[in-house]
């Protein structure tokens, strides 16, 4: 079909067997030796790596995969606050309706109808919900629990911008005069907060979790912001 790909063959019984090692375009040709050489040891010992990785993905369920998806590759590489929002669009969109199904299971057509036509009346949650899965399935590809993503091919539907406009002076005042009430005689640290977002264009999450160390205060007024590449989106 176009694509390449690095697999081991070996004969058990009269008959050959063929363990794909993984995409051409993923592993490098060394890589690819270094798991020829496991898969062949293991066959020495007598096991079947083929049908060994058969039964694992029969038995893998999308419950199971999630765990696997999120200690293997969401948790240690996405920012906390996605993070929770991945783990909300899987118990809220995912789970209900795939949690139970195996991988092999998943096809085009039943992904298309149990999260795109089930959210027809939330079109930007059934977005969400198919690009996590998307990007859970591409990792199940990649990690030979299966040969495709059943995501390809399905249109996400249309989103449409909010209407934004920029405050008005006499708005602007007023909020200014709102944070300065709140800071005298309400939230103080979200008033702050609130101000610092607005003056400095900083996204929520950075403001939230800046520390006092990444901040420098000089005697003639000027003070500045030093923040962390592990803590801004751009890195």
């Amino acid at each position: 079909a176009g694509a390449k790909s690095y697999a081991f063959r070996y004969k058990l019984n009269g008959r050959t067997r063929r363990l794909k090692l993984g995409d051409a375009a993923v592993l490098t040709a060394d890589e690819a030796r270094k798991l020829a050489i496991e898969a062949r040891a293991r066959f020495q010992r007598g096991e079947d790596p083929a049908q060994e990785r058969k039964d694992a993905r029969d038995a893998m369920t999308m419950n199971r995969f999630w765990e696997v998806y999120y200690t293997r590759h969401a948790e240690p590489k996405t920012r906390p606050r996605t993070l929770a929002e991945y783990e909300r669009v899987w118990m809220t969109a995912l789970k209900p309706c795939l949690g139970t199904l195996q991988l092999p299971a998943l096809t085009t057509d039943l992904l298309e109808k149990q999260i795109m036509e089930r959210h027809r009346r939330t079109p930007c949650k059934a977005n969400r919900a198919l690009s996590l899965l998307s990007a859970m399935l591409s990792k199940a590809v990649l990690w030979g629990y299966i040969e495709r993503n059943p995501c390809r091919g399905i249109a996400r539907n249309p989103e449409y911008a909010r209407d934004i406009r920029p405050l008005s002076a006499d708005e602007h005042r007023a909020l200014l005069r709102a944070l300065d009430e709140e800071r005298r005689e309400g939230d103080f640290a979200a008033a702050v907060a609130f101000e610092l977002i607005m003056f400095t264009g900083a996204r929520q999450g950075e403001v939230l979790h800046a520390r006092w160390a990444h901040f420098e205060f000089h005697a003639d007024g000027r003070a500045f912001w030093n923040k962390l590449a592990t803590d801004t989106k751009q890195k």
